[in-house]
């Protein structure tokens, strides 16, 4: 990921004690009745967002899951991507998806 990227979500979704560029993969845990999104890092340490509220959910399947991220009325969708191991794109209109309680919901009632 190129260094405008992790610089804008280091800003938007700053994580506990690292930068989104030091992550090698991302992933969801469902520990309890919220699911909680967790970075992995180089050393192997998992580290998690700073707001975990930020994590909204996810949309797909094992290989193909984006997770999604909100910072007010900006919904970003982080996925494997073709500029690296990881890419993201701001998300507008209609998105059904898998919210942090496990409920199925659509993207334009959470930004409106």
């Amino acid at each position: 990921m190129n260094s405008h990227k992790t610089t804008m979500l280091d800003q938007l979704f700053p994580l506990k004690g690292a930068s989104h560029a030091d992550v090698v993969r991302y992933g969801v845990d469902i520990p309890m009745r919220y699911s909680e999104c967790y970075a992995k890092l180089a050393d192997g340490s998992i580290i998690r967002l700073r707001n975990a509220r930020q994590f909204i959910g996810w949309a797909g399947m094992n290989g193909s899951r984006r997770l999604l991220f909100r910072d007010g009325d900006t919904v970003i969708e982080l996925q494997p991507g073709a500029f690296g191991p990881i890419d993201f794109k701001q998300l507008e209109g209609n998105l059904t998806f898998v919210a942090r309680d496990g409920s199925l919901q659509d993207l334009d009632s959470t930004i409106h």
